[in-house]
């Protein structure tokens, strides 16, 4: 399974991945890789600001035991 995920705070990303490595079932994380990027956000009163937010991709698989 491919998961995509976005946080403006490395903090939650690792909170994920911890989750996902403590699952009660046999899953393993393949693969890991963030970026840094940033996004322009629009509150109410049309004030733009540059918001930096990390972007994850994550691999995980089942693991098959015999």
């Amino acid at each position: 399974m491919n998961l995509s995920i976005e946080s403006d705070e490395y903090k939650n990303i690792i909170l994920f991945v911890k989750d996902i490595e403590s699952f009660p079932f046999a899953v393993r994380l393949e693969k890991f890789s963030a970026e840094m990027s940033s996004s322009i956000e629009s509150d109410m009163n049309n004030d733009e600001k540059e918001k930096n937010l990390i972007n994850a991709d994550i691999e995980v698989s089942s693991v098959r035991i015999k």
